[in-house]
Formats: C-alpha cells, sequence, structure tokens
C-alpha cells in the first residue's frame, strides 16, 4: 500500500514555460512603450538640457559679463551648441517622456528662432562670414 502522505509533485510542462516567456515578452515590450511615450520626466535630463540651452543662450550675447559689459554674441558658438541638443534629439528619440521630448522641440525652437533673428539683425544669415551660419554640417535648418 503506498503512502499516502508523500509530497506531491509539480509537473511543468513546455506549453507552460512557453507561455511564461510570452508573457514576459509582453511586459518588457509594453515597459518600453511606457518609458517611450509618457514615462516620468528624468530630472538629469531637464539638467542636461538646461546646461546646453544656457550656453546657446550666452553665445547668443544679450548677458552681461563679469565686467558688467555687455557681452557679444558668437553665432558660431551659438550654432555649436544646438547642433548639440539636435544631436541629442536624434539620439533620444522614441526614449523621452512626451513631456521631455515636449520640451526638447519648444527650446530647440526658440533657440533656433533666436539664432534667425540675431544673424539677420547682424546682416550674417549666409553671408558666410566667422560667427555666421555654417553652410554645411546640418544643423540649424
Amino acid at each position: 500500500m503506498p503512502d499516502e502522505r508523500s509530497e506531491p509533485t509539480i509537473e511543468v510542462d513546455s506549453d507552460w514555460k512557453a507561455e511564461a516567456a510570452r508573457e514576459k515578452q509582453k511586459l518588457i515590450e509594453a515597459e518600453k512603450k511606457t518609458a517611450g511615450s509618457g514615462g516620468r520626466t528624468d530630472p538629469a535630463f531637464v539638467e542636461l538640457l538646461n546646461l546646453l540651452a544656457m550656453q546657446a543662450q550666452l553665445a547668443l550675447g544679450g548677458y552681461e559679463g563679469p565686467d558688467g559689459r555687455a557681452m557679444p554674441p558668437d553665432l558660431a558658438a551659438a550654432r555649436a551648441h544646438v547642433s548639440l541638443l539636435e544631436a541629442l534629439q536624434r539620439k533620444t528619440e522614441g526614449n523621452l517622456s512626451d513631456e521631455e521630448r515636449q520640451g526638447l522641440n519648444d527650446l530647440l525652437h526658440n533657440l533656433r528662432m533666436h539664432y534667425v533673428q540675431l544673424a539677420q539683425s547682424m546682416g550674417a544669415a549666409g553671408s558666410g562670414r566667422p560667427g555666421g551660419p555654417a553652410t554645411s554640417g546640418g544643423g540649424l535648418f
């Protein structure tokens, strides 16, 4: 007579393992979608945007230097900083929250508009002069 108090056994078939693997993959994909389309804003990313934007703004002029005199604009430096933000935008595509993406888009739009207005007011737009807009390498437009 067999011992009725023996330990129960658990049988795991391959169908159960396959289903568990599919469910795990679905969760991973859902998490990726959430992170890319509406996840939380990363404060470090916002600080990085602020740092690069401030450098671009300083290069666009209008700020006082330590001596109290207005700092002259440097269009080449402004363009370089905007190009860095554009590279960041390209490399993070699909990995930003909605708020981060919109903030970066707005920031770039505002910097580009400021750059164009300043370049036009300086008469440097398309002139190829040092400090004016470059004619190659992508960037502002």
